[in-house]
């Protein structure tokens, strides 16, 4: 297996306006997100993640926009296919205090075979990390929910501004009329292979 680098996992950047807005950007995104996963597992965190959001005017703007419903239903397709593999993988990880960034540090990376990221790459960390926050609530632990979902959000907005700013941001037409077209078929949609297939293949060789 080719394990992931936790220590590389989120490199220093330097924080120009550019990267600031589009950190800004992917922390609406990503609880968004997570929010929605955790509305399709039925389960809810007592402790308030909805407070988590950096920017209330950008939240209403990228949750109105056709990007966001588009996510969902790339998340909610790929949840058919591989939810499956993707829930039996949270039972069995090492989620210890001493093992938690590390663990996900390296499904996240090996999900996003970086530096071969695509967007369906990106949606398929995304929908893990909601999956993973809904088996640890399930477990007791929400505590660790609000940790996991600030990991998510320094791994994404570090490794995949190049990805994301290629396609013309969250909201460009290009990610909506893509992202669209993965209510259907989401691997036929120009977003490449969301990667899920080969991570399931890895973790079982452990």
């Amino acid at each position: 297996m080719n394990s992931y680098d936790a220590q590389s996992a989120l490199p220093t950047k330097k924080h120009s306006k550019s990267n600031k807005e589009f950190s800004t950007a992917v922390d609406v995104v990503t609880l968004e997100m997570m929010l929605f996963l955790l509305q399709e597992e039925g389960v809810k965190c007592r402790s308030s993640i909805e407070s988590l959001s950096p920017n209330d005017e950008l939240r209403e703007q990228l949750t109105k926009a056709i990007a966001i419903e588009a996510l969902k239903s790339m998340s909610k397709n790929m949840l058919k296919d591989y939810g499956p593999e993707m829930r039996q993988l949270c039972g069995t990880l090492d989620l210890s205090d001493e093992q938690f960034y590390a663990t996900y540090c390296l499904v996240a990376g090996n999900s996003l075979g970086y530096p071969d990221i695509s967007m369906g790459r990106i949606v398929s960390l995304m929908t893990f990390t909601g999956l993973l926050a809904s088996h640890l609530i399930k477990r007791g632990e929400d505590c660790k929910v609000e940790r996991l979902l600030g990991w998510e959000r320094m791994f994404i907005a570090n490794t995949c501004q190049p990805c994301i700013e290629g396609l013309g941001g969250w909201v460009s037409h290009v990610v909506c009329t893509q992202a669209r077209a993965c209510m259907c078929e989401y691997q036929d949609a120009g977003l490449g292979d969301c990667g899920w297939r080969q991570v399931s293949v890895e973790y079982d060789n452990l």
